[in-house]
C-alpha cells in the first residue's frame, strides 16, 4: 500500500478479500463504505463487484476550489512532492476546464445506497499520488461522506 494513504482522512485500509466486500454491502444499517479499485487491479476485481463495474460510472465531480481547500489540509511535504512530481492540478488528466467556473475533477464511481465503488486514477500506486487520485479520495470523504474507505490490494506475497 502506498505510504501516502496513511496521511488521508478518513484513513484508508487496504483489503484483498472479496468476501469482506460482500459482507459490508449486505449488512443492515451498514456505514457509508467506499471501495477503491487501483488502476492496476481493474481486471482482477472480486466477483462481488462485477455488478457495480458492469454499468457505466456515475457522473460525479469535485470542483477545483474544493480540491484546493482539501489539498491545503494535506501535510506540506506531501503537497510539495505532488506538485514536484505531477505539476499543477490543472494539468491532471482527470481535470476538466470550464469557462463558467474554475474547473473540476471527474470522478469515476458507481454508487448504490451506502456503497460507492470507485476506480482509482493512474498515479494511485505511485510513491507520490496524482492530483486526480487525491481528488477521488477528497470526493469520497466529502462528497460521498464515506465513513470507511477500503482499497483493494494484493495479498502479501501474492
Amino acid at each position: 500500500m502506498p505510504d501516502w494513504l496513511d496521511q488521508l482522512d478518513p484513513a484508508v485500509a487496504e483489503i484483498d478479500e472479496g468476501a469482506a466486500l460482500d459482507a459490508l454491502t449486505r449488512a443492515p444499517n451498514a456505514p457509508r463504505v467506499a471501495i477503491v479499485i487501483p488502476a492496476d487491479q481493474r481486471d482482477g476485481a472480486p466477483a462481488s463487484l462485477e455488478a457495480f463495474l458492469a454499468a457505466p460510472p456515475d457522473e460525479e465531480s469535485l470542483m477545483r476550489n474544493d480540491y484546493g481547500a482539501y489539498f491545503a489540509t494535506l501535510p506540506a511535504a506531501l503537497r510539495a512532492a505532488v506538485e514536484a512530481r505531477w505539476g499543477p492540478a490543472e494539468h491532471d488528466p482527470a481535470f476538466r476546464e470550464s469557462r463558467l467556473d474554475c474547473g473540476r475533477f471527474v470522478i469515476s464511481v458507481r454508487c448504490l445506497d451506502n456503497v460507492a465503488v470507485a476506480l482509482e486514477p493512474e498515479g494511485g500506486d505511485a510513491a507520490v499520488p496524482s492530483h486526480g487520485c487525491l481528488a477521488l479520495y477528497a470526493w469520497l470523504a466529502d462528497g460521498f461522506r464515506a465513513q470507511t474507505i477500503l482499497r483493494l490490494g494484493r495479498a502479501a506475497g501474492g
